[in-house]
């Protein structure tokens, strides 16, 4: 028969009490550690020698400080072994996933990228962990069959063509990352570029409003403003409190301005969300969209912080000065939006104490989207949508494609093509006067 194994034995010669712990290591030679004294296992007040415990107590005693430090030293095993993976060569697809958003998160604080790219990344990785656990970074677990599991994983989730292709971009973009950041010293990347088999691209052209949308859309919150400083001055007049009517008030004359400046000169959302004021030079009939420090509220934990980040225009070719002299619209109104503005103001965007009023583009983008959605205006991008009607307008008067180009800065000239491809093809009333 086989010998009955021993938890924990007596050390006479040096009078204490030993464990063997089997289930965590080799059987044949198991760990040991020190439990305690041959006193304190005798007596319950050891120093006097008092307080003697019968057999069964004893044992009883040991078998307790025997679990007290099973459960110890199998804390300390799981540790070495988390320890183990994460120094394991090459990393699982989750430790990438962790170091890319880690480092997307500090070139979001630097002002290098803003919250919507982050927020695409993390979806995309988020639907990826949805449909597969964590794996080695190998080319054989990037096959079609699991690329195609991905795919119905966001197709059942609702979500559209053209946002599962950019979230397989996303997936492909992160692996891309993983291989530029290998080396031979730090072997924890990815070693080989992994081809990630993307889906076709769907075709969509860009949805425009008409011109009698624009219209409408501008006169709607003209009347929305002045319907609510009429109830304003009335709430003031009555004594009632009027904060929190005073802060609509000046979200719906923020939301016009945006409509105003994007209508008339092409910019992009999150250029006009952080224009500052000092980028807008009416001498010279100019503004200009670069790099900017901004002032934003954010919630930090349970407390809301002011917070100053860097933002960058989209790209190379969107730092650009725009020559508004020629528009004499929109110079009067720039005029007396500038006359009006508190002192302390330091953004076109801004609540009246230097500090973005929307803070983040996908506020600015819920508030045009509300109100488009309001007035029955479907498939239009709140923005996007105005910028393009914007420049298909350019288009039709006959400026140069690469003029129109570098006004509204576009990277590749082929995007400003796009649009004069849709105006020619298209039979709706796309264009006006701006």
């Amino acid at each position: 028969m086989p010998r009955k194994r021993q938890k924990f034995f007596e050390d006479k010669e040096k009078g204490i009490y030993k464990a063997r712990f089997y289930g965590l290591g080799n059987v044949k030679n198991p760990p040991q550690r020190t439990l305690c004294t041959v006193d304190e296992v005798l007596y319950r007040d050891p120093i006097n020698k008092k307080g003697r415990r019968t057999k069964q107590a004893a044992i009883k005693y040991l078998e307790k400080l025997w679990e007290k430090t099973f459960q110890e030293l199998s804390r300390e095993k799981k540790q070495e072994e988390k320890k183990r993976e994460q120094e394991k060569k090459p990393n699982s697809i989750y430790w990438l996933f962790d170091q890319f958003l880690s480092s997307m998160k500090s070139m979001v604080r630097l002002g290098q990228r803003d919250q919507n790219t982050l927020d695409k990344y993390t979806y995309a990785i988020r639907y990826y962990k949805q449909t597969h656990r964590d794996h080695l970074i190998e080319r054989r677990y990037f096959n079609s069959n699991r690329v195609s599991q991905f795919l119905a994983t966001m197709q059942k989730s609702g979500c559209s063509d053209r946002s599962i292709w950019n979230y397989c971009i996303s997936i492909k973009s992160v692996l891309n990352w993983g291989y530029e950041q290998f080396d031979e010293d730090d072997e924890r990347y990815v070693k080989d570029l992994i081809k990630f088999k993307l889906p076709p691209k769907p075709k969509t052209q860009p949805v425009l409003y008409t011109t009698d949308e624009v219209t409408f859309l501008e006169n709607d919150i003209l009347e929305d403003y002045r319907e609510r400083l009429k109830k304003l001055r009335e709430a003031k007049k009555a004594g009632r409190p009027v904060a929190r009517k005073g802060k609509e008030l000046l979200g719906v004359f923020l939301l016009y301005k945006t409509v105003f400046l994007i209508k008339n000169t092409g910019m992009r959302k999150g250029e006009v969300l952080h224009l500052p004021y000092e980028h807008i030079n009416l001498d010279r009939g100019q503004i200009e969209i670069t790099d900017v420090v901004v002032r934003k509220r954010k919630r930090v934990k349970n407390r809301i912080e002011i917070q100053e980040e860097i933002w960058s225009p989209k790209g190379n070719k969107s730092r650009r000065v725009i020559d508004i002299s020629k528009n004499k619209g929109l110079m009067d109104f720039l005029k007396y939006d500038m006359s009006i503005k508190p002192d302390e103001e330091r953004y076109f965007l801004g609540d009246g104490t230097g500090i973005l009023y929307f803070g983040e583009p996908k506020n600015l983008w819920r508030a045009g989207k509300k109100r488009v959605e309001k007035l029955g205006i479907n498939g239009v991008k709140p923005f996007h949508s105005l910028r393009g009607w914007a420049i298909t307008y350019l288009l039709s008067q006959g400026h140069p494609i690469p003029m129109v180009q570098d006004m509204v800065g576009h990277e590749d000239p082929a995007t400003t093509i796009g649009y004069w491809n849709l105006m020619k093809n298209s039979s709706s009333d796309l264009v006006g006067q701006l």
